[in-house]
């Protein structure tokens, strides 16, 4: 177990070994949360770094971290805690055959053994290698209610269980809450917090960020990227990139690197159509041309390479369009005319339907054997 920082410039070395480039500013709130024993309050656009920091942490303080990802409608029981019924339902079935008191059976359901822990309620149990990095993600996708449960937990570091009672936290662990700002967080919840706004990172800032999560990128590809990713934050787009995204895209852009969480470059020829390690799409059957007649099968097999890829033919899609234009025309005007109703429209469009399949079917055989009779089929 690491102790905690004592200064602020240790608080920026403590982030730096996790390989986190933080300012001096976010390093004076991760500080003061620590010393005070407060919640840290973490608010900013999606990718910018707010999870990141209670992983690292974690990982610099050598504590267990313990995560609760939030959604909608997230509810005590899956936060908290929860009875096993199932247990408790054998246990009492054994109780009865064996004649014990009501009182006793009652005080035995009601125990730590049938009691399921969630994550707020691990993180109020004591550790030996020190308080937990307890880590609420996205507190703006749960509901209003789940947030005023959280007071309790957040000002006194205990819960209440109404079965047990009220457990309370030995040491109250270091909590950083998460949220995208999807939605407003009530002002309870941030006074039991400090509060710190995470904002995208500057040009130099980025840079550095790039040489410890992609090493292996080259220094040119690296400031062309950020640069550019500068210029997108600075327009009035609906989603701008966030710091994961400029490290997704430098590890894609780099065919050399092999750092971690970088796709490594891959051998020549990979993605070609005759990798046997890649699925192979089967080539689709092309139709057999039509005879013309008095034609052999010597005639046949030299002129089937020309007629296999007809029914692509440019031409032949703009004559099979045209036509089924100037049917579907005059169908509509016959049918207007004889003041059809909605049934004698419909039975319309379903033969024309039917009529345009088999045009495009005699219109295909017509162009075969055209195309197989050869010059002398325009005499």
């Amino acid at each position: 177990m690491t102790s905690l920082p004592v200064t602020v410039t240790d608080t920026l070395a403590l982030l730096g070994s996790a390989d986190y480039i933080a300012d001096r500013s976010l390093a004076t709130a991760v500080h003061l949360a620590l010393h005070l024993k407060r919640p840290l309050f973490l608010e900013g656009e999606a990718g910018v770094g707010k999870t990141e920091i209670a992983k690292v942490l974690a990982t610099a303080l050598q504590r267990r971290l313990i995560r609760l990802q939030c959604y909608e409608g997230l509810d005590v029981a899956s936060a908290v805690y929860e009875w096993d019924y199932a247990r408790q339902m054998i246990e009492i079935r054994l109780a009865e055959a064996a004649e014990e008191d009501r009182s006793e059976i009652e005080g035995t359901i009601f125990s730590d053994r049938f009691l399921i822990k969630r994550p707020l309620l691990q993180a109020l149990e004591p550790e030996i290698e020190g308080p937990p990095v307890l880590l609420i993600d996205e507190l703006d996708r749960t509901d209003e209610p789940f947030e005023a449960y959280l007071l309790e937990l957040l000002s006194d570091f205990q819960v209440t269980i109404p079965e047990i009672g009220t457990i309370r936290a030995d040491q109250p662990p270091i909590v950083v809450i998460t949220s995208n700002r999807t939605r407003e967080i009530h002002d309870a919840l941030k006074r039991r917090c400090f509060y710190y706004w995470v904002d995208y990172p500057t040009a130099a800032r980025e840079l550095e960020i790039l040489k410890r999560k992609a090493p292996g990128a080259s220094e040119s590809l690296s400031r062309e990227v950020v640069g550019f990713v500068q210029k997108l934050r600075g327009m009035d787009l609906f989603k701008l990139p966030g710091m994961r995204s400029t490290i997704h895209w430098v590890c894609c852009s780099n065919t050399r690197t092999t750092s971690p969480g970088c796709t490594a470059a891959k051998p020549p020829g990979f993605w070609s159509r005759s990798n046997p390690r890649l699925p192979q799409r089967e080539k689709a059957p092309q139709p057999s041309p039509l005879p013309a007649c008095g034609e052999g099968p010597a005639q046949r097999e030299g002129e089937g390479r020309q007629t296999a890829g007809l029914s692509n033919n440019a031409e032949y899609r703009r004559i099979t369009a045209r036509q089924s234009d100037a049917f579907r025309a005059r169908l509509t005007r016959g049918g207007a005319a004889s003041g059809a109703g909605e049934g004698y429209r419909c039975r319309r469009r379903r033969a024309s339907d039917r009529h345009h399949r088999s045009s495009r079917f005699l219109l295909d055989v017509a162009c075969r054997v055209r195309q197989s009779a050869g010059p002398a089929a325009d005499l």
